[in-house]
């Protein structure tokens, strides 16, 4: 987990549990999981993380023009 990307994902931006995180933390680290399945699971968090954020950025289409200042007096 120390040199591992997909731990630091998980670590920085995937996991606020830090109980959690202490497990998957323990279960590498004792080869009781495999990166493939972390990388999986990560992967999972990342599509849904992706999903959410073009759902909201279509919904702010509608009002992006409402923070513009019209410079047209």
């Amino acid at each position: 987990p120390s040199i591992c990307t997909v731990f630091q994902y998980f670590s920085f931006f995937f996991e606020e549990d830090d109980k959690a995180l202490k497990e998957l933390e323990v279960r590498c680290r004792s080869g009781d999981i495999i990166c493939g399945e972390c990388k999986e699971k990560l992967a999972e968090r990342v599509k849904r993380f992706l999903s959410e954020h073009q759902k909201r950025r279509e919904k702010a289409k509608d009002v992006i023009n409402d923070f513009f200042i019209d410079d047209k007096v």
